[in-house]
């Protein structure tokens, strides 16, 4: 076991599915595959990161609807599975850094799901400030919410004392940016990595798919070829 770990969180789409009007419209030609392809370029970033299994362990959060046997190819590829099973995000994101601790992880950094096309070098960035003295990195993403968070133990442990993950499903980036600043006051050593943004509507799509072909972000291209059915 390494002392880092990078953990990609899944879905799996269900009847109530917060990329339900994308869903529809993907529909149109077949049936929706979205979260399953959003899931595999999620993954398939973790994977591509240069000491990814070498110095840097990689893991996956399943979802309480997830199939643990159709992960089997993740897990023979070397990720430690983690499970989702809350009621909300915060608490779910707070079982799996409690888990990943406890295995004895100094260092871990979730990555959500939704914005399966955050360029390499912020995922790779994050984790070179962890080694290099900062304590807490966070992803924000344009509708408020956060595409990455890594935490060093320490700082995991300060902010659970003062409650602040008990306070992240919101959906403003008023909220949020409350949420950086308590960080911030209780960390000095807290890094704020570049906006990105969550695919939830057709215009998400297209413009995750025009960034593809202009070589902006990760190049998801199992999410981007649904583009062609909505086009």
């Amino acid at each position: 076991m390494n002392r880092e770990i990078v953990i990609g969180f899944v879905r799996e789409h269900e009847e109530v599915c917060i990329y339900k009007p994308l869903a529809r419209a993907i529909q149109a030609k077949r049936p929706c595959s979205f979260c399953q392809n959003v899931n595999r370029d999620c993954l398939l970033l973790i994977t591509c990161m240069r000491e990814a299994r070498k110095t840097v362990d990689v893991g996956l959060a399943l979802s309480p609807a997830s199939k643990p046997e159709s992960y089997q190819p993740y897990t023979t590829a070397g990720f430690y599975l983690f499970r989702q099973d809350r009621s909300t995000e915060s608490e779910n994101i707070r079982t799996i850094f409690d888990t990943a601790f406890q295995k004895g992880y100094e260092s871990v950094i979730f990555v959500a799901h939704g914005s399966p096309n955050i360029p390499l070098e912020y995922l790779e960035y994050a984790l070179s400030e962890l080694r290099n003295g900062k304590q807490i990195i966070l992803g924000p993403t344009l509708n408020g919410k956060f595409y990455l968070i890594g935490l060093k133990k320490w700082a995991y442990e300060c902010l659970r004392e003062e409650d602040i993950f008990n306070d992240i499903d919101f959906d403003s980036v008023d909220e949020r940016d409350r949420i950086i600043d308590r960080i911030r006051t209780s960390c000095s050593a807290c890094t704020l990595l570049p906006e990105w943004y969550v695919i939830k509507s057709i215009d998400d799509l297209r413009k995750m798919y025009d960034d593809s072909v202009n070589g902006r972000g990760w190049k998801a291209r199992w999410t981007t070829c649904l583009v062609d059915d909505i086009i």
